[in-house]
């Protein structure tokens, strides 16, 4: 594979309506080493489909690749009383240290 700078380098997610599964098109490196750790452990479920001159297009299910959800735990999604609770234990370890 030839090798792009880093500014070129991309990963496209495509889902199809009509089924449950993903294309994902990588050519950065690190995506390209977790789809092909997939595919070795999961051979049923993740398919090498096409490989190009700079990276690999594997086909997997959609599940396993994104969910559309709201962050956890954020600091904005805190309510006044915990925002300041976690202040208060901040401040108790850094008296600690």
């Amino acid at each position: 594979m030839i090798k792009l700078a880093r500014e070129k380098r991309e990963t496209t997610i495509t889902f199809l309506d009509c089924d449950n599964f993903a294309d994902v098109y990588s050519c950065v490196p690190r995506h390209l080493k977790k789809l092909q750790e997939l595919a070795k452990k999961y051979p049923n479920d993740v398919k090498l489909v096409e490989q190009d001159n700079f990276g690999e297009t594997y086909r997997l299910p959609e599940k396993w690749v994104i969910n559309f959800k709201k962050p956890v735990n954020t600091w904005d999604s805190l309510t006044d009383e915990q925002k300041e609770k976690r202040k208060a234990i901040a401040k108790e370890n850094l008296k600690r240290s």
